[in-house]
């Protein structure tokens, strides 16, 4: 059973990291040049770049927290689906979700979303040739 069970952890793995990949790609296309006006006004308005990162940084975390939840919601109703549908796996009763992986997966999204956050906000620099375009 172990080695069906560690490729279905680095499956669930490697289906985190596309996702995490993906949600930085629309993170970064956020911050790309066509999102680079609203920053220059922002700045223009008196906005430093630690107030335009936190704004980044907000938007990461609300993401994160509203894909992280549900996800973990799921992860319940399966860990319950899988109880009862497959009895016959062995210690499929011992098999349950507890406070340890809650703040496991909680961690896992607020390092996440830290992470992926913070990566389009280090090239920012307000651009002032944003009116040429």
């Amino acid at each position: 059973m172990r080695p069906a069970l560690l490729a279905l952890l680095g499956a669930v793995g490697l289906m985190l990291l596309i996702a995490c990949a993906n949600i930085a790609g629309l993170l970064l296309a956020r911050a790309a040049p066509s999102a680079s006006a609203e920053f220059a006004v922002r700045a223009a308005l008196g906005a430093s770049s630690a107030r335009l990162t936190r704004q980044l940084l907000t938007e990461s975390l609300i993401l994160a927290v509203l894909g992280g939840t549900p996800g973990w919601g799921i992860a319940w109703f399966g860990t319950k689906a899988l109880v009862a549908l497959a009895p016959w796996l062995p210690r499929v009763s011992s098999v349950a979700l507890d406070g340890r992986v809650l703040m496991f997966s909680l961690g896992l999204t607020l390092a996440s979303a830290i992470l992926f956050g913070l990566a389009p906000a280090l090239p920012l620099r307000p651009d002032p040739s944003w009116r040429d375009r």
